[in-house]
């Protein structure tokens, strides 16, 4: 799964830059706290994200609410941080919006943890030689989101790295395949779903992060090995 992650400059100036926005929805322009760095966010943070196309327009930078709401939810509803791939198109609440609304959501680096000796130790993972990379992420027009869109990231199982601490993690998306995964809507992924173990790194951090409202530059900085045989 995935419950936290890091975007540490998400301002329009480095979106854009970083994945080729073309366009920008009033939402984004507006939405309050644009480019704060967040080193904790969570779902139901509003976030900045790619939309495969909005109003006609291919390629829209946009805040997004994290947590998938489908159209038809009731209000009691809960809504969705993660959409497991290898179920997503049987189930009616992923099936549609996998088929026909996909979007880019960037980040730095994500959390994870793993459980020992009474200890719930966060991990940061990121990217190696990828400053900033993009989860597969699919997205909703929710009616009680406050006019925004809603999204969940896709989950996988765990490659060989990840699985030392946890059996599923997030679909990232290699650079070459970004904009494939805004314009190809085939059922299918056009990349594989486990990004490669050796083009990641994962380190142990405080376990301040374990709470939401802990948002510092702490949150993404190496601690000596906590000594859980990782």
């Amino acid at each position: 799964m995935c419950g936290r992650f890091s975007l540490i400059d998400g301002s329009k100036t480095v979106i854009s830059e970083r994945f080729g926005a073309k366009h920008w929805t009033a939402e984004f322009e507006t939405a309050s706290g644009g480019g704060k760095p967040l080193y904790n966010a969570a779902p139901s943070f509003t976030l900045p994200v790619i939309l495969d196309s909005y109003d006609g327009e291919r390629s829209i930078g946009t805040y997004a609410r994290w947590g998938f709401e489908p159209a038809w939810a009731s209000k009691r509803g809960h809504p969705f941080a993660n959409a497991r791939l290898d179920t997503i198109q049987v189930r009616p609440t992923f099936r549609e919006a996998f088929a026909h609304r996909h979007c880019l959501i960037p980040a730095n680096s994500f959390f994870e943890w793993h459980r020992e000796k009474g200890i719930k130790q966060p991990y940061c993972i990121n990217v190696r030689d990828e400053h900033m990379f993009a989860f597969a992420g699919i997205w909703e027009p929710s009616p009680r989101s406050g006019g925004l869109p809603t999204f969940a990231i896709l989950t996988t199982e765990s490659n060989e790295l990840m699985s030392r601490i946890h059996d599923r993690m997030p679909v990232i998306i290699p650079r070459d395949r970004e904009e494939l995964w805004l314009t190809t809507h085939e059922g299918e992924l056009p990349f594989p779903a486990q990004y490669p173990s050796e083009k990641m790194q994962m380190y142990p951090v405080t376990t301040k992060v374990n709470k939401v409202s802990f948002n510092e530059p702490e949150a993404i900085e190496r601690i000596p090995d906590p000594g859980l045989g990782i």
